[in-house]
């Protein structure tokens, strides 16, 4: 009985002996039996029935003759089948000149032996060719666990002969190329990549490879690493090639948005640098005459027009910055458009009406009610209609639709003006984004109009689109939004009366203290206050603003937030701290106005939040509210 593996021990090589001698046979056995399993034959056909349900054995000794078929023609068989083709073969015989010898090795038999041999010679050889068979089968083993692992790469493996010829294709390669891989080995390489510069590789013997210029294939792009390996049968190089399709498309928008945000930081120094002229020359003329009125007058309004127009843009910054970060609260409540778009029209008029453009609304008699944030809306169709003004050229036309489609409203901006090209229509709710035009650039803008266009709309749940058939064709904005079924009264601007006085006859005036570290700031808030009756103190950084305010016991301050020493919010803090100043009038002013900004000064117990440029009626009607309920006890 032939001992089996002992526990943890790998199982032991098979090796089968075809002879019909059962002595022979029984010899053989005895010599192998103590390393190998063993099993006995004593025809060809019985070898070919067990090997029609078995693997097969790790070696064959094999005598030549045999009593049904030649052991050299069994021999012959075995190498015909691939199942068979690489089984280790050990013919023996008694014929032993070299003509015997060379036709058993011509027959596919791996070694040969003369009888009689010795027994310790024979498991010699047989365990040689085990040895050598187990090495092959680890040998495959690896390469297919490497095939496999390249197969399932997500890059391209492509290997190459020392003379260029593609040797093997990794699986992704083959399906990226449409081929399969027996079909693509063989190739010269550049029939198979005609977009690879193999050219541009740097050879040397260190085998560090090189990167390679970018290779198209079909609409991908990938990244070439070649990297030389000492020359063996299959390759003498290996090509991967990484699909970076992804990461050169967003580097070329990330190159692209720099370029706009390039060209948005030129437009706003020109268009920052218009008003600060038309400013500049405002008060160069006020100091040539300074007694004339008519010259005065134009002047102010000059100055009036210029900030506005400054605020605007500034205020169209912060809107992008706000949006973009998701801090804008909109103030819904069922609006009826066609009130929105009658505020907007009249918002514009004076715009159309300077460049002499016919301004045509349509906007029916049916209500028009979507839940909406009034102001934002509006926000929304000054935009569009201040946008077609500026690429139409004077004398155009500009129409405003609106009606109803289904359960959405629609509202129409159309022009006759230079167009939108083809190319451009895809990026033109892009930030920064503009039509080339010399109206356009005559006109100026920003290119961040259509960006809050489209963010404010989206936040209301509707869509806007753009369409235009070409350059001086017109263009058409459609804005949808979803209309709801509550009523909404159809509301007309109505004109604001003037202000009152802010100081009352026989009333005392309010004390007031002027905080701002900018000397120009500081010094024309303090003589706008005082022109209306208020009695003003001024303080050029935190600590000053403390003293001077435990020395003048204001009723307000007016307080910047940015001071050197100590900011603002520190400021107010200590004086919230101080019982003498727990109810004072704390008003910020202050040129930050983020969400933040506002519950940083509530939290420091700041009263009211203005943003800078400060609009002084809102900042008297504060004042004055203070003023008629009495000092601060």
């Amino acid at each position: 009985m032939q001992r089996g593996p002992e526990p943890g021990e790998a199982p032991r090589a098979i090796v089968w002996i075809v002879d019909d001698s059962a002595l022979e046979a029984e010899l053989a056995a005895r010599a192998l039996g103590s390393r190998f399993r063993v099993e006995l034959f004593r025809d060809g056909h019985s070898v070919l029935e067990r090997l029609a349900g078995h693997p097969g054995p790790d070696a064959l000794l094999l005598d030549w003759i045999l009593p049904d078929i030649s052991g050299l023609d069994l021999c012959r068989f075995l190498r015909s089948n691939a199942a068979t083709a690489s089984l280790p073969v050990l013919v023996v015989s008694v014929r032993g000149e070299m003509v015997d010898v060379l036709e058993g090795l011509t027959a596919g038999a791996d070694d040969y032996l003369v009888k009689p041999f010795h027994s310790a010679e024979l498991l010699a050889r047989v365990t040689a060719l085990v040895r050598t068979k187990q090495h092959l089968e680890r040998a495959e083993r690896a390469e297919r666990a490497l095939r496999s692992l390249l197969d399932h790469l997500p890059d391209l493996v492509v290997a190459l002969d020392p003379g260029g010829g593609v040797t093997f294709v990794n699986a992704e390669a083959a399906r990226v190329l449409g081929r399969r891989p027996d079909e693509l080995v063989g190739m010269p390489a550049a029939g198979l990549l005609p977009t690879l510069d193999l050219g541009a590789r740097r050879r040397d013997e260190a085998g560090h490879g090189e990167s390679l210029p970018d290779c198209p294939v079909g609409d991908r792009v990938y990244a070439p690493f070649v990297r030389p390996i000492p020359a063996t049968e299959l390759a003498s190089t290996v090509i991967v090639l990484r699909d970076v399709t992804a990461d050169r498309r967003a580097a070329e928008a990330a190159r692209r948005a720099d370029q706009r945000k390039d060209e948005f930081l030129a437009m706003l120094g020109h268009e920052l640098r218009n008003p600060l002229s038309a400013i500049a020359a405002a008060l160069h003329l006020t100091g040539l005459r300074p007694d004339d009125a008519r010259i005065n007058a134009r002047a102010r309004d000059v100055l009036v027009h210029q900030t506005a127009h400054m605020t605007r843009m500034i205020d169209d910054l912060l809107d992008v910055s706000r949006i973009t970060r998701g801090k804008i609260q909109l103030r819904r409540a069922p609006v009826d458009l066609r009130a929105v778009l009658h505020r907007a029209v009249d918002t514009t008029r004076q715009a159309t009406t300077t460049r002499q453009q016919t301004l045509t609304v349509e906007v029916g008699d049916e209500a028009l009610t979507v839940d909406g944030d009034p102001t934002r809306l509006e926000q929304v169709f000054v935009n569009l209609i201040q946008n077609a003004a500026k690429y139409t050229a004077r004398g155009g036309s500009i129409t405003v639709l609106a009606g109803r489609e289904a359960d959405v409203s629609v509202v129409r901006v159309r022009d006759d003006g230079v167009g939108i090209p083809p190319e451009s229509l895809p990026q033109i709710f892009d930030l920064f984004a503009q039509v080339e035009s010399s109206l356009a650039r005559a006109q100026g803008g920003l290119g961040i109009g259509l960006t809050l266009v489209r963010a404010i709309v989206s936040m209301h749940g509707g869509s806007v689109s753009a369409h235009s058939d070409g350059p001086n064709l017109g263009s058409e904005f459609v804005v949808r939004l979803p209309l709801v079924e509550a009523p909404a009264p159809l509301v007309e601007p109505v004109a604001t009366a003037p202000r009152p006085p802010s100081i009352l006859p026989g009333t005392p005036a309010l004390r007031v203290l002027v905080v701002d570290d900018n000397e120009d700031i500081a010094d024309l808030t303090a003589v706008a206050l005082g022109a209306a009756g208020y009695e003003v103190t001024l303080a050029r950084d935190g600590l000053s603003a403390l003293d001077v305010a435990r020395r003048e016991r204001p009723d307000a301050v007016v307080l910047d937030l940015g001071l050197p020493g100590i900011d603002g919010f520190e400021v107010a803090r200590r004086l919230r701290a101080d019982p003498a100043f727990a109810k004072v009038l704390l008003v910020a002013l202050s040129g930050y106005g983020q969400a933040s900004d506002r519950v940083l000064s509530e939290a420091a117990g700041i009263d009211v939040h203005f943003v800078k440029p400060v609009n002084f009626e809102a900042l008297h009607e504060v004042l004055d509210r203070r003023h008629r309920s009495g000092p601060p006890s």
